[in-house]
């Protein structure tokens, strides 16, 4: 299930970064939390932004646990999750959370030189400002979970919409050679 966003030009992009973290990024996160441990319907959920420069797409996914779970399950619990967002704010420790997992996954790649040569790399090709390195973590600082709400409720709407459902054939134990 994907929708369309800004670009990762815009602003908007480290709240959609934080969004897809609290989401979709590890077992205590939403999706897991729900799709995963309470209703047992999915074997594997996620959310993450596809960036663009001039559009995005922000995606979450679910596979389902067992043929059995229709993809439209699948998809109401995933909408379940986004109109949570939009309708409540997030709580602080879920977007602290998940501006920790950003500030590490950062760090990690300030390691080596080929992480720092592609941070650097980016942020002169496309803001022509090698030293915006060093303001990164706080644009993702500035995020706040009233800023998070207003996100969702802009980006995630119906008419900005795409939903893929996958089903793999079964094949019956006749043909299986």
């Amino acid at each position: 299930l994907s929708y369309h966003t800004d670009g990762f030009l815009k602003d908007s992009i480290h709240i959609a970064d934080i969004l897809a973290t609290l989401l979709g990024d590890g077992r205590s996160s939403r999706l897991y939390q729900s799709l995963i441990y309470d209703k047992q319907i999915a074997s594997s959920v996620g959310a993450f932004v596809d960036k663009r420069e001039g559009s995005s797409l922000f995606t979450l996914y679910a596979i389902a646990a067992d043929e059995d779970v229709s993809r439209e399950t699948l998809r109401h619990a995933l909408e379940k999750e986004i109109a949570e967002i939009q309708n409540e704010l997030t709580h602080d420790r879920e977007v602290l959370k998940a501006k920790n997992t950003i500030a590490t996954q950062f760090a990690n790649e300030l390691q080596t030189a080929h992480g720092i040569g592609d941070i650097l790399a980016s942020q002169t090709l496309f803001w022509n400002r090698p030293e915006r390195i060093n303001e990164i973590l706080g644009k993702y600082e500035q995020v706040t979970a009233a800023k998070i709400k207003e996100y969702a409720i802009e980006t995630f709407k119906k008419e900005n919409s795409v939903c893929v459902g996958v089903v793999p054939r079964v094949r019956s134990e006749e043909t299986i050679d």
